[in-house]
């Protein structure tokens, strides 16, 4: 029950989160067939949490009316993910061409003519190219994109005059001081948790295969829609603990070495 509530508060909060919901129903899934029995009881309080949650959720949304026909739809970040121009990116114009559109059934049809067009125009090579760039950018940022996104030039936030937020804004300001060091540290930690996640294929525990799941979801999702490192963000406790099971194999592999050692 509990679960199911919060899959659907954090599908209202970030959409996107749904990927590891649907990494532990698959895991729970696959679990319940290994049994070759259905717990029942376990299916109806995870439904009943989803139920409630829902509910709870249209209870306290206020009552602000919006028009469903400006959407863009799932499909214009499709069809943004496979701009080579762009390498993945936001694009002004793919933006603009979308919201040209009448309506939402004209914007979805012509984003499909668009998402075929791109497809059928794009070689192997090119196809080979453009994911790998893309894989780099959603990928290569220990930072999630701040470095370049959330202090541009656009954003004005007003800073306190004080100690301690000057020192702060000195680390992760744009530009600052120190500024540097925090980049570099950032870099460090992402391509070391990244690190860890490949060598954690390694560990025998049961319960990696959910985690190795909402991996496969993360990825495919990244690659398929709009390139940003920052859609990331959210799942990095993910990652974090996808790292700890890289650790466990290090150190269970020095164990195994220290009793070779000791045998020779």
């Amino acid at each position: 029950m509990v679960l199911g509530f919060f899959i659907i508060i954090g599908y209202s909060l970030k959409p996107h989160t749904i990927i590891v919901g649907i990494g532990i129903f698959i895991y729970e899934l696959i679990v319940l067939i290994g049994k070759k029995w259905f717990n029942y009881t376990k299916i109806i309080k995870l439904l009943f949490g989803t139920i409630l949650s829902v509910v709870i959720i249209n209870a306290l949304s206020y009552d602000k009316q919006l028009n469903s026909e400006k959407r863009v739809g799932y499909l214009h970040y499709i069809k943004l993910g496979l701009n080579i121009e762009s390498m993945g990116l936001y694009s002004d114009k793919d933006y603009s061409d979308s919201i040209k559109q009448d309506n939402n059934l004209n914007r979805d049809s012509f984003n499909k003519k668009i998402i075929k067009d791109k497809i059928n125009m794009m070689s192997k090579t090119d196809f080979n190219n453009h994911f790998t760039h893309k894989t780099l950018i959603n990928f290569n940022d220990g930072t999630f994109g701040w470095s370049w996104m959330a202090m541009n030039n656009q954003t004005s936030i007003e800073k306190k005059q004080n100690m301690i937020s000057n020192i702060f804004h000195k680390f992760y300001g744009h530009n600052t001081e120190y500024s540097y060091y925090f980049y570099y540290v950032s870099q460090i930690v992402w391509i070391l948790i990244l690190t860890l996640g490949f060598i954690s294929i390694f560990s025998k525990d049961r319960y990696r295969v959910l985690f190795y799941i909402s991996y496969i979801g993360i990825f495919l999702f990244v690659s398929i829609f709009e390139s940003l490192s920052r859609y990331l963000f959210v799942n990095v406790p993910i990652f974090i603990i996808v790292s700890i099971y890289g650790i466990d194999s290090i150190d269970k592999l020095i164990m195994v070495c220290k009793r070779k050692l000791k045998i020779l």
